[in-house]
């Protein structure tokens, strides 16, 4: 179980500690979504985010979302404010009703 996402530079370790501390349903949606998932870990990693162990830890729910839907939600903000968040304050997107 989301072993996968080792492709993204996440440890063994880190995943263990997901499993533990992430809800049961969270952890069943990175399973039942995980083509969805790798497409979202993908595009942020080349977007530049670099801490995608954050993403999945504080915001998941960016993980469900379409690309699409993502993007439309994304470009709305600088791209140097928005790599910022993501690499350091994730919690602040809400700000941006993401």
């Amino acid at each position: 179980m989301m072993n996968y996402l080792e492709q993204f530079d996440i440890t063994e370790e880190e995943i263990s500690l997901l499993k533990q501390t992430l809800k049961p349903d969270v952890i069943e949606n990175f399973e039942v979504m995980r083509n969805n998932v790798i497409e979202v870990l993908t595009y942020l990693k080349e977007l530049g985010v670099t801490n995608l162990l954050n993403v999945i830890t504080y915001r998941p729910d960016l993980c469900f979302r379409t690309i699409h839907t993502l993007e439309q939600d994304l470009i709305k903000i600088d791209k140097k404010l928005l790599l910022f968040i993501f690499n350091n304050t994730i919690d602040d997107l809400t700000n941006f009703n993401i």
